[in-house]
């Protein structure tokens, strides 16, 4: 059992399943919640200090449909690696930005969509969104382990 930790999670197959389909819930259930909210989804990204004013009107919709969509795809397995992928990049995003404004000090929403977790971004908002980039990782490597069997 010296195994890193990531190596075990892709060899057990139901794990990485059942983390996949996690990943795939929390991405169409936080992107849902950002379209039945979307005005204040919009007013927590025009809030960051790290995100241009001049390009969240442009970029609100696209997140919120990519978020959706690369969420459905998880599901699908003609397109899971590829929607595997796409997760990962964005919760990398996510985590960056957040990471970002925690460092700067800010004290905005964090527009996760999720109503419950619509809170000011503090150290658990950053731990959470890195432990959601570990979750994306696992499924894109179990992703590709699997497919290369």
């Amino acid at each position: 059992m010296n195994r890193p930790v990531v190596q075990f999670l892709i060899e057990k197959q139901f794990i990485q399943r059942a983390l996949t389909y996690f990943l795939s819930l929390i991405l169409v259930f936080a992107g849902m919640a950002k379209v039945f909210h979307f005005s204040e989804f919009h007013r927590s990204l025009l809030n960051y200090t790290v995100i241009p004013r001049e390009i969240v009107n442009f970029i609100d919709g696209p997140v919120v449909l990519a978020e959706m969509w690369i969420g459905i795809g998880l599901i699908i397995p003609t397109v899971r690696r590829m929607s595997a992928f796409f997760a990962l990049c964005l919760l990398i995003l996510f985590a960056v930005v957040v990471t970002l404004e925690y460092t700067q000090g800010s004290t905005v929403s964090c527009g996760c969509g999720v109503p419950l977790l619509s809170e000011e971004i503090d150290l658990t908002r950053v731990v959470v969104n890195w432990i959601f980039v570990f979750i994306g990782l696992v499924v894109f490597l179990g992703t590709n382990f699997s497919e290369r069997r």
